[in-house]
């Protein structure tokens, strides 16, 4: 059988990324032949030349594996990409569907915004008693530029992700299965799976050959650092970069933090926000924002690390909670169902915290999660145990069962 797999994004991303390593996994551990194609519609309009293109470096596969998520596959253009990539794919194609969501997190993005317009609104004054500024417009005229502000946010967002939920409709109807990393994607999948196969494959685990710790702390400029505490992807506000900043306060003040990676799109002002925050705190010195890092930088990190925080406020599957758990650092990470299942398989080494807007909350448990390491108390064996069960050789033969039955199919 020749498998295809065409892989979707920048060459950074994590989608792209995740594709990439199976494709290498299924040479390496299966009997399959493999064809790859790249398809990189970030950023751009509708690109059918590309997608084209792509197709016809695939069109000796038998079945083909596609990585979905509606950024990488043009944003605001997906719904338009995946309409032409449906109608001329000639194999049929598994989709891992990534950052699958019903809904989730768009009705409270929603209040906020309607929220912010809101308190705009009820600060202007009435017409009546509106008091002209030195500009010679009326005091309540920036409150309600604000809040239609606020609504046009609140408008484009809402469109955006009308768009996404076409687009995933379209590239899931046409799929031979749709493949999900965690429990809670599958949930949020299954209303739009009714005709598709829908299963569950952990995202795996890569072998990570780390650096001296003590040599990676000393090339990175962190040696004087105890301990550092790394939160590790993209930052995005759901990410809860926040959270673990307010807790530095309340840490020695040998420790640094790291936010390993670089804004995600649109989340610029964001890590304004988190600078800003920093200072106000009195710990800008301690806080590192690394921006995007290749690979073996991002090993020298890893290895310099003593706990890794995953603060997020929403989350079906984490690429980074992967990495941590093959790098074997202890974890600290919020009280969300994704966490659950490696919490119960390795208690010592995933610590929750379940008052998640508590610096004090963050700090304790990253405290404790230090004290654990030093003393022996969180098992290597437990990291281990898991690093073995979601081990590439293992997850991809899962996928070959997939791909198995999608070839038979035809």
């Amino acid at each position: 059988m020749t498998l295809g797999y065409l892989h979707v994004g920048a060459a950074e991303h994590g989608v792209h990324r995740y594709g990439a390593l199976l494709a290498q996994a299924a040479r390496t551990h299966t009997e399959a032949d493999v064809v790859v194609a790249e398809l990189d519609l970030t950023g751009t309009a509708q690109d059918t030349g590309r997608i084209d293109a792509a197709l016809s470096a695939l069109a000796e596969a038998d079945v083909l594996h596609v990585q979905y998520e509606p950024a990488v596959w043009g944003g605001a253009a997906a719904a338009q990409n995946v309409a032409h990539f449906v109608r001329h794919v000639q194999a049929p194609y598994v989709v891992t569907v990534h950052d699958a969501r019903d809904g989730y997190g768009v009705a409270a993005r929603l209040k906020r915004l309607w929220a912010a317009r809101n308190a705009a609104q009820s600060s202007r004054k009435g017409p009546g008693s509106a008091k002209k500024n030195t500009s010679g417009g009326y005091a309540g005229a920036a409150p309600w530029t604000a809040g239609y502000a606020s609504m046009r946010r609140a408008w484009q967002f809402w469109h955006l992700e009308r768009s996404n939920a076409q687009a995933t409709r379209q590239m899931v109807h046409g799929a031979a299965a749709a493949l999900v990393c965690t429990a809670p994607e599958q949930q949020r999948l299954a209303p739009v799976c009714k005709a598709t196969p829908l299963a569950v494959i952990p995202h795996f685990v890569e072998a990570r050959a780390l650096p001296d710790a003590t040599a990676a702390r000393a090339a990175l400029g962190l040696a004087d650092a105890k301990p550092v505490v790394t939160v590790l992807g993209f930052i995005h506000r759901q990410k809860g970069h926040d959270r673990v900043l307010r807790a530095l306060p309340h840490v020695p003040d040998t420790a640094q933090l790291l936010f390993v990676g670089a804004p995600s799109d649109g989340e610029g002002r964001f890590a304004s926000e988190l600078r800003t925050t920093a200072k106000a705190l009195g710990v800008s010195g301690r806080v590192r924002i690394t921006g995007y890092v290749d690979e073996p930088t991002l090993n020298q990190y890893l290895a310099a690390t003593d706990v890794a925080v995953c603060p997020f406020r929403e989350a079906a599957a984490s690429g980074s909670l992967s990495t941590w758990i093959a790098a074997g650092r202890p974890l600290v990470v919020s009280d969300l169902p994704l966490f659950a299942p490696y919490q119960a398989a390795a208690p010592e080494a995933v610590h929750i915290v379940a008052d998640a807007d508590n610096g004090a909350a963050w700090a304790d448990a990253m405290r404790a999660q230090i004290t654990a390491a030093s003393t022996g108390t969180v098992s290597a064996d437990a990291l281990r145990n898991l690093q073995t069960r979601l081990a590439l050789p293992t997850i991809i033969q899962r996928h070959m069962r997939w791909y198995t039955r999608a070839a038979s199919v035809l």
